[in-house]
């Protein structure tokens, strides 16, 4: 559930953020699960834009994460994600180093994933069929979105000084209450980079 929640989020913010807002050159969100190294699962966000453009586009990457409680994930999402996974699934099959990181704590199950088996390769297609949208939003309401929740920075690359920022447009602010609607694709060019990263753990 966590994967497929993973790729339609992903699938919202580029078709939001991206081609309908044109904020940002790209964006994407990923869960790292808690094994090894720390108990706790934690979740990033990254858009990736010009700095005249990056604070707006990371509020409008913020207001299409928080946004799944009010625009529910539709069957057709989980559908879409759940074939982009088991395409993957198929192709990554044939690297070592795919199968490297699925076998990742079969060996050490007992101390640090006690449920995760050799048998839990072999399921993943079936546990991608089976899952629904109640199932994404078990993971999702474990996200922390509040306020305080979230931690988020900014960092710029180039030889250029960051220019001014200067506030969007009113109408494209308000074209990110459409999250999953289409849009004409905006500029973001410029010889500056910025980068904006949100990150959280999960309750």
């Amino acid at each position: 559930a966590g994967m497929l929640l993973t790729e339609v989020i992903g699938g919202r913010l580029f078709t939001t953020v991206r081609d309908a807002l044109g904020l940002t050159y790209d964006c994407n969100f990923q869960l790292a699960f808690g094994l090894q190294n720390s108990s706790a699962t934690t979740y990033r966000l990254v858009v990736t834009s010009t700095p005249a453009k990056i604070d707006d586009a990371l509020a409008a990457a913020l207001r299409v994460l928080r946004g799944f409680s009010g625009q529910r994930i539709s069957a057709r999402e989980v559908e879409r994600a759940r074939m982009t996974l088991l395409t993957r699934h198929e192709t990554e099959l044939k690297t070592n180093a795919y199968w490297v990181d699925l076998m990742q704590y079969t060996a050490l199950g007992a101390v640090l994933a006690p449920h995760k088996t050799v048998q839990c390769i072999s399921d993943l297609p079936l546990m991608y069929e089976a899952a629904t949208v109640d199932d994404l939003y078990e993971v999702y309401q474990q996200l922390g979105l509040g306020a305080g929740d979230i931690f988020t920075c900014v960092t710029v690359a180039g030889k250029e000084e960051p220019p001014k920022r200067e506030a969007a447009p009113p109408q494209m602010l308000a074209a990110a209450a459409a999250a999953a609607g289409g849009g004409g694709v905006g500029g973001v060019g410029g010889n500056a980079t910025a980068a904006a990263a949100a990150a959280a753990a999960m309750a």
